[in-house]
C-alpha cells in the first residue's frame, strides 16, 4: 500500500526524483505516475519544512528548510487549496486503466486522499485545509504548542548553523502565530469558536506558556542544553532569550487575547453539526 512517509524517503532522499522524471516522458503510464508523485512529494517538503527536518531531508537542495516554518496565513492555506485541486486534476491525466499492480494501488490511494482533501476544501472555509480540524487554535492545535515540541525534538544541533537555523525558527515563530491568529479570526467570523470548556483548556496551557521565564523555557533552554553538549560556541541561552521575551512572548499574548475575547459568546455545546 502506497504509505507517503516511506515515498518520501524512497524518492527525495535516495536521490531518485530525476530517473523518475526522466521515465515520465515516456508512453509508460506507471513511470508518468511515478514522476507526478515524486514532484508531489517534492513539493510538499518545500511547502513544509517541518516535514522537511523531520525526515532528515533539509539537506542539499532542501538546506534552507532548516531555518524555516510552515506558512500558516490565509493566503497559504488558499495556495494550498489551489493546488490540492491542480493535483487531483493532474492524477486525471493518467490513464488509470493502463495501469497494475502496486501502480494502481498507488494511484487509487493518492486520489482517493487528494479528492477527499478536495471536497473538504471546497465545502469548507475555516480549520486550514482538508477536513477534520474544525478549529485551527485549540487545546490541541495551533502553532503554540506544536512548534515548541518540533523545535525541541525534531530541529537537530550538530552544528554552528544549526544553532543559527534554530534561532531562525524561533524569530520566525512569532509571525507564525500572528497569521494563525489572522486565519483564527476569519474562521471566527463564519461563526467557527471553539465550545468554552475548549476555551479554557486552551488559555490554561498558552498562559502556561506566555507564563514562562526565558530561563525556565524549553524552547530557550532546549537550544542552549544541545549546543553545549555538542561544545558549540557561543551564547546560544542569551541570544535565543532575547528573542523569546521581544518576539515569542508578546505574540502568545495576541493570541491569549484573541481566544480570551471568544468566552462571552462560546456554547457549551461540543457538537460539530452547529458550524456551516
Amino acid at each position: 500500500m502506497f504509505d507517503r512517509r516511506s515515498f518520501l524517503l524512497a524518492g527525495a532522499a535516495s536521490g531518485a526524483l530525476a530517473p523518475l522524471l526522466a521515465r515520465a516522458a515516456s508512453a509508460d503510464p506507471a513511470g508518468a505516475l511515478d514522476a507526478l508523485l515524486a514532484s508531489f512529494a517534492q513539493a510538499d517538503l518545500v511547502r513544509s519544512p517541518q516535514e522537511a527536518t523531520s525526515l532528515g531531508l533539509d539537506v542539499g537542495a532542501l538546506a534552507p528548510q532548516r531555518s524555516r516554518l510552515a506558512a500558516s496565513s490565509l493566503a497559504a492555506f488558499a495556495r494550498d487549496k489551489a493546488d490540492i485541486a491542480e493535483r487531483v486534476a493532474r492524477l486525471k491525466t493518467i490513464d488509470r486503466a493502463a495501469l497494475g499492480g502496486m501502480a494502481a494501488v498507488n494511484y487509487d490511494t493518492v486520489a482517493y486522499v487528494y479528492e477527499g482533501e478536495a471536497e473538504a476544501n471546497r465545502l469548507f472555509d475555516y480549520g486550514g485545509t482538508g477536513a477534520g480540524r474544525p478549529y485551527v487554535i485549540s487545546q490541541l492545535t495551533g502553532v503554540y504548542q506544536s512548534v515548541p515540541d518540533f523545535l525541541d525534538t525534531h530541529h537537530p544541533i550538530e552544528t554552528p548553523a544549526d544553532a543559527e537555523a534554530y534561532l531562525d525558527r524561533l524569530g520566525a515563530f512569532a509571525s507564525v502565530m500572528d497569521h494563525e491568529r489572522e486565519v483564527a479570526r476569519h474562521d471566527a467570523a463564519l461563526g467557527t469558536i471553539p465550545p468554552d470548556f475548549i476555551l479554557e483548556r486552551t488559555l490554561g496551557q498558552m498562559r502556561k506558556l506566555a507564563g514562562t521565564p526565558a530561563d525556565s523555557s524549553i524552547l530557550v533552554a532546549s537550544l542552549a542544553r544541545r549546543a553545549a553538549l555538542k561544545n558549540i560556541p557561543g551564547d546560544w541561552r542569551a541570544r535565543a532569550a532575547a528573542i523569546y521575551e521581544k518576539t515569542v512572548l508578546p505574540a502568545v499574548g495576541r493570541q491569549i487575547e484573541l481566544v480570551d475575547g471568544w468566552r462571552a459568546g462560546a456554547s457549551r455545546d461540543a457538537g460539530v453539526w452547529r458550524l456551516k
